[in-house]
């Protein structure tokens, strides 16, 4: 389900520590140099009230079976 209207760009944060640190750069697809950026989607005009009776419908449901103490997990 969407929640509101998507794009998608190409980024790359600066972890450099100093004056640098959490520049944050951005190319349209196709524009990116090639330096290691990630595409993204980014969320644009969230529609509050479609995520919010979600998000309810979730936390609002049967919490799964419990694994007995010392059982293995998948």
């Amino acid at each position: 389900m969407k929640y509101a209207k998507q794009f998608s760009f190409f980024l790359i944060l600066s972890m450099l520590l100093g004056a640098s640190y959490g520049n944050t750069l951005s190319w349209a697809p196709g524009q990116q140099p090639g330096m290691g950026e990630q595409l993204v989607e980014v969320q644009q005009n969230l529609d509050k009230e479609k995520f919010y009776k979600e998000y309810v419908d979730l936390l609002t449901r049967p919490t799964p079976r419990a694994h007995p103490t010392g059982e293995a997990r998948d």
